[in-house]
């Protein structure tokens, strides 16, 4: 983890107006196209839930833009972010969990794996967030509906969380022989711009269209 020097750094003049706003964060909703991804997962018998999860956290970790944070006071960039997820806890309730993906897509596996395993039973005593840091990606899925966008919850003020990239994403819908689906990222506007966003979402596109290339 390194400190950016706010004083010499090219977005000062951003990071300015921005880190004053409440809530910084702003969002952006693209359709997504997820065929070879599905085919994939579907090939090789993985859950297309893992893969995709994979995928989008891999992606953004190669963007240092989606690796800063804001840290006691400081704007930091992390060497890597984990993928948070919600996972089902007992029966209808849900909770945070988190892998690594830097580690070799294997070794999330066998994480996701043995999260599954945790969380399937009732977490009574378990707080809901336990354990969330500024080191993940916060992401969720929607699966029951193909929304064309959606707002994440943001708490008010708290800067460390707003610099957290989040992410969700929807119901696969097939046209005409392809599969879509609707792809939300917010992120804090102190941090990054639309084009650091746009970019995201090229390059989230480039990895569904060839997820061999990047397991």
């Amino acid at each position: 983890m390194k400190t950016i020097d706010i004083a010499s750094w090219s977005r000062k003049s951003q990071w300015d107006w921005f880190s004053t706003f409440a809530d910084s964060t702003f969002q952006m909703d693209v359709r997504m196209d997820v065929t070879n991804t599905l085919e994939y997962a579907k090939k090789n018998n993985l859950s297309s839930f893992a893969l995709v999860l994979y995928l989008i956290c891999t992606t953004l970790n190669r963007l240092p833009a989606f690796r800063l944070r804001i840290l006691e006071g400081k704007v930091v960039e992390i060497d890597s972010a984990k993928a948070g997820y919600t996972i089902k806890s007992g029966d209808r309730g849900f909770s945070t969990a988190s892998a690594r993906v830097d580690s070799g897509f294997q070794e999330y596996l066998r994480e996701i794996e043995e999260n599954k395993g945790l969380y399937s039973r009732e977490q009574i005593d378990r707080k809901y967030n336990e354990g969330s840091s500024v080191g993940e990606f916060f992401c969720t899925c929607v699966p029951w509906v193909d929304f064309l966008s959606v707002k994440h919850p943001i708490p008010d003020k708290d800067k460390e969380s707003q610099s957290v990239p989040r992410v969700c994403w929807g119901k696969y819908n097939e046209n005409n022989g392809r599969y879509y689906m609707t792809l939300n990222i917010a992120a804090s506007h102190a941090l990054l711009d639309g084009r650091d966003m746009a970019e995201a979402f090229i390059e989230i596109q480039k990895s569904f269209d060839a997820p061999e290339n990047h397991l």
